[in-house]
C-alpha cells in the first residue's frame, strides 16, 4: 500500500466540525447562563455612563430653554414633565435591555471561543483518524481496481463425457490390477527366495548328488532299467572322481578302484537290480579302463572338464512323494571351476527317496536354450 499523503483541511470537514462544536456549545451555554454575572467589563462601564452623559447634555439645554421661556411655558413644561420622565425611563429601560443583550452576547461569544478551542482539541484525534481511514480506503480501492501482473489466469471448467469417464474407470481398473500383479509377483519371488534360502543345504546336496549324470551328459530316460550299461558305468566313474575315497590307490595321476566300489556307486545313483557287465568305457578324450584279470578300474583323478555343471533352479515334491528338480546345465569356464556362463539347457530330474538317500529314476528335457536361440 502506498504511503498516506499529507492531510488537507477540507471545507466539508471544517463545516462538519463546526456543526459538532455548535451542538456541544448549545448544550453547555444554558447551564452557564444560570451562573452569577461577573464584574462589569470596561465596555459595560462605558455603556452605563452613557445615560449620565446624556442627562448632563440634556440638563443645560433645558436650563437655557427655561430661562428664555416665560412662566407659562414653565407651567406647560411642568405639565409635560411627566411625559418626558416616562420617555427617559423608556429610553433607560431600552438601554438597560440593550446592555443586557450585549452582555449576554459577549458572554456567549466568550463561551463559544473557549468551547470551540476545547472541542477542536477534543475532536482533533477523531477527525485525523477519520481522515487517515478515508485516505487509506481510497488508496486501497484504487490499488484493487488495478489488475495485478501475476494474477493467475481463470480456470476453465470442462465437462467430462461418458466415454471419458468410462476410459478413466477402465484405466483405474488396469492400474489396480497391474499394482496387484506386481505385488503378487513380488510376494512370489520373495517366497521362492525364502524357500531356496531355507532349502539351500538340501539343494546343495542334490546338486552334488546329480553332478555325475550332468558331467557325463546322461541321456533322457524313464526308468533306470532302460539305461545303457556304458551310461551307468560312466556315471559311477564320474561319481568316484567328484567324491574319491582316501582308501584308493593313487599312482600316475589316476585312481585304482575295484569293480565292487563301482557297483556301490551304481546302486547309489540308480538303485539296486540293474543288469550290466563291467568293461572299459569312455572315448578318446576320456577313458575308464577295466582290467578283467584284476577286476580294477583305472580312473583319472584330473580328467578333462565335465560336459556341464549343475545348477538347480527349482525343486518340488509330487503327490507320490518323489522330488522333481529343475536343473540348469551350465558350461564350464575352465577345468574344475564352477561355471557362471549362460544356461545351455534345462533338464527335469525325478528322484525317489530310499532308506538312506535318493535314486534317480527319470530324466526328461525341460528346455533347450540353444535351439530356442
Amino acid at each position: 500500500m502506498s504511503k498516506h499523503k499529507k492531510k488537507k483541511n477540507r471545507p466539508e470537514d471544517q463545516e462538519r466540525l463546526n456543526a459538532e462544536v455548535s451542538a456541544v456549545t448549545e448544550e453547555i451555554s444554558p447551564a452557564e447562563e444560570e451562573a452569577p454575572e461577573s464584574a462589569e467589563t470596561p465596555a459595560e462601564a462605558e455603556e452605563i455612563t452613557e445615560p449620565a452623559e446624556e442627562a448632563s447634555t440634556e440638563a443645560p439645554a433645558e436650563t437655557a430653554a427655561e430661562e428664555e421661556s416665560s412662566g407659562e411655558e414653565k407651567a406647560e413644561e411642568e405639565k409635560k414633565e411627566p411625559k418626558k420622565k416616562e420617555r427617559r425611563e423608556e429610553k433607560s429601560a431600552e438601554k438597560q435591555k440593550a446592555k443586557a443583550e450585549k452582555k449576554e452576547e459577549f458572554a456567549e461569544r466568550k463561551i463559544s471561543e473557549s468551547e470551540n478551542k476545547k472541542l477542536h482539541e477534543r475532536f482533533k484525534f477523531d477527525w485525523e483518524l477519520e481522515e487517515n481511514l478515508i485516505e487509506a480506503l481510497d488508496e486501497d480501492a484504487a490499488e484493487l481496481a488495478e489488475p495485478e501482473e501475476n494474477e493467475p489466469e481463470p480456470i476453465e471448467v470442462h465437462t467430462i463425457s461418458f466415454a471419458q469417464a468410462a476410459q478413466t474407470v477402465f484405466g483405474l481398473f488396469v492400474l489396480v490390477f497391474s499394482i496387484v500383479g506386481v505385488i503378487a509377483t513380488g510376494f512370489k519371488i520373495a517366497d521362492v527366495v525364502k524357500q531356496r534360502k531355507d532349502n539351500s543345504a538340501q539343494i546343495a546336496y542334490f546338486e552334488d548328488f546329480i553332478m555325475p549324470l550332468v558331467a557325463s551328459d546322461a541321456p533322457i530316460f524313464d526308468g533306470a532299467q532302460s539305461l545303457n550299461e556304458d551310461v551307468v558305468i560312466t556315471a559311477a566313474c564320474w561319481d568316484i572322481i567328484f567324491n574319491p575315497s582316501v582308501h584308493y590307490e593313487f599312482s600316475g595321476g589316476a585312481y585304482s578302484v575295484s569293480y565292487l566300489d563301482v557297483d556301490r556307486r551304481i546302486t547309489k545313483l540308480f538303485g539296486p537290480g540293474l543288469s550290466y557287465t563291467h568293461k572299459t568305457v569312455g572315448d578318446v578324450d576320456l577313458t575308464f579302463e577295466y582290467d578283467e584279470d584284476t577286476g580294477m578300474y583305472t580312473i583319472p583323478a584330473y580328467p578333462r572338464s565335465p560336459a556341464y555343471f549343475a545348477d538347480i533352479a527349482g525343486m518340488s515334491e509330487t503327490e507320490s512323494g518323489s522330488i522333481e528338480l529343475t536343473v540348469c546345465y551350465r558350461l564350464p569356464i575352465t577345468n574344475w571351476i564352477e561355471s557362471v556362463d549362460a544356461v545351455e539347457k534345462t533338464m527335469i530330474y525325478t528322484l525317489v527317496p530310499t532308506d538312506s538317500e535318493y535314486n534317480v529314476t527319470a530324466i526328461r528335457i525341460g528346455e533347450v536354450m540353444s535351439e530356442a536361440n
